[in-house]
């Protein structure tokens, strides 16, 4: 949850963004208590995720040889990375790819967006097969959408909102490995 630390002394793995990562290195520039940092999805390329490796190899060369990273994607151009870190291995798991199909709507310029879109989406689902992956910008958008959309499609979908503040049981509700319509 945002703004809230349950790390402890016995804590043993600790999730932050590469920003909170960034200030634990200014606070301590040897991350005292720390064997392992994993920066995963790392090809999402960011000023903040180029910046903590910079630095975490920077402290790997001056600071602690000990230290060591893991870098972690399903889609990461391996040739690049390897080409700034020659030395380190590199694991190759093939997973299931599924096919995804990418559309764009033009949304009702009459409604409101959370109706737009909740409209479009219900109109999808009439018309199609399978799961829909919905992204919106933010939890409000989502809450309302996931209102306005419960009331427009039957019984055989299962709506599940997703977003960091849901407690960890309403998050569960979005496992994808059940049979069914989700969107």
């Amino acid at each position: 949850m945002r703004a809230q630390n349950c790390v402890g002394p016995h804590t043993r793995l600790e999730v932050v963004t590469e920003g909170v990562l960034t200030r634990m290195i200014q606070r301590d520039p040897e991350l005292s208590g720390v064997g392992l940092v994993i920066l995963d999805e790392f090809h999402e390329r960011s000023l903040q995720a180029d910046l903590a490796l910079a630095l975490l190899l920077d402290i790997q060369q001056g600071l602690r040889d000990d230290l060591r990273l893991l870098i972690m994607s399903a889609t990461l151009d391996n040739d690049r990375l390897c080409q700034r870190l020659p030395d380190a291995p590199t694991i190759v798991s093939q997973g299931r790819a599924f096919p995804v199909e990418r559309r764009y709507q033009p949304l009702a310029a009459h409604l409101r967006f959370d109706e737009a879109v909740a409209m479009a989406t219900a109109e999808l689902l009439r018309n199609e097969s399978g799961s829909l992956l919905l992204f919106l910008p933010g939890v409000g958008e989502i809450q309302r959408v996931h209102e306005h959309l419960a009331s427009r499609v039957g019984s055989d979908v299962l709506l599940c909102p997703l977003y960091g503040a849901l407690s960890l049981e309403a998050q569960r509700k979005s496992d994808y490995s059940r049979a069914g319509r989700d969107a």
